[in-house]
């Protein structure tokens, strides 16, 4: 009878164990699960970031370039040509504040 408690405290320390161990190993996997998740998320981030960034500097770009356009002056007068004005000349100012004009 001495033999079968000590098989049974015996028995039962060792399946103690088992679930500590089994405990400790989901643990250490729920952890490496969620540094493995952080690490994924972080990267995705700043590859994120970086093509917003490229996005943006190409749209910089563009700006910059239709900027120029717009401020050269042959440029100017290619659109006004295009669009078929004319240069204004011999005016006369109708109103004192010189918004409105009167062509001769």
């Amino acid at each position: 009878m001495k033999q079968t408690s000590k098989i049974s405290n015996n028995s039962s320390a060792v399946l103690i164990l088992n679930i500590v161990l089994l405990g400790l190993c989901a643990a250490g996997l729920a952890y490496y699960i969620s540094g493995s998740n952080s690490v994924a998320s972080a990267d995705y981030r700043v590859s994120s970031l970086r093509n917003e960034i490229s996005r943006l500097n190409e749209e910089q770009s563009r700006l910059t370039a239709d900027k120029s356009a717009a401020e050269n002056p042959a440029a100017a007068a290619a659109f006004a040509q295009a669009q078929g004005m004319v240069s204004a000349q011999d005016i006369v100012y109708v109103f004192e504040n010189g918004n409105v004009a009167l062509q001769k």
